[in-house]
């Protein structure tokens, strides 16, 4: 079993916003385990069972900031997949069936933020992706493998696909529309 572990699994805003809103979870649950801890009653209110509900999902948004993403190759198969301190805790299997080479297709996206977004429509930050597809002979099907922000993983990611399955490395350019 071979895993290449390509990247984070979130942006560097959804990161931040994970890490605000385990730290508000986790202080107000923390809060009121201690004040249900001390009570002399166990009289809860709605507002309790709010907290003590965001102090129970604070262990998986911590899981969910140490979590990265990658490819795993297993027995002839692969699969794309979220890793845990290197251990593979969620995969899905990527159909291989027919597919002849493996490409890379570079897209240039805009990501607003919330935000700031709300008081200028018009402020948004452009970004590269890079997206690894598996292409059948002819290039009319496509099935992705895997996006990413860096040049270096999406060719690192092809040469462990290519390695693998015996797949061929081809440029592939589709037909562009402008749009008016």
């Amino acid at each position: 079993m071979k895993k290449v572990i390509i990247k984070s699994g979130f942006t560097s805003h959804q990161r931040f916003m994970l890490i605000l809103f385990f730290i508000f979870s986790f202080i107000v649950g923390t809060g009121e385990v201690i004040g249900i801890a001390i009570s002399d009653s166990l009289d809860l209110y709605p507002g309790d069972y709010i907290a003590l509900f965001l102090f129970i999902i604070s262990p998986g948004i911590l899981i969910l900031l140490l979590s990265k993403e990658g490819i795993l190759i297993s027995k002839d198969q692969l699969y794309n997949s979220q890793f845990i301190f290197g251990k593979p805790y969620f995969k899905t299997k990527i159909d291989l069936k027919n597919m002849k080479d493996i490409s890379i297709l570079n897209y240039n996206m805009a990501q607003r933020l919330v935000f700031i977004s709300a008081a200028n429509p018009n402020f948004a930050e452009k970004i590269r992706v890079n997206k690894v597809f598996l292409l059948n002979e002819n290039h009319s099907q496509k099935r992705l493998v895997l996006t990413t922000k860096k040049m270096e993983h999406a060719e690192l990611l092809v040469r462990e696909i290519e390695n693998a399955f015996a797949l061929n490395h081809s440029d592939y350019n589709p037909p562009t529309r402008r749009r008016w």
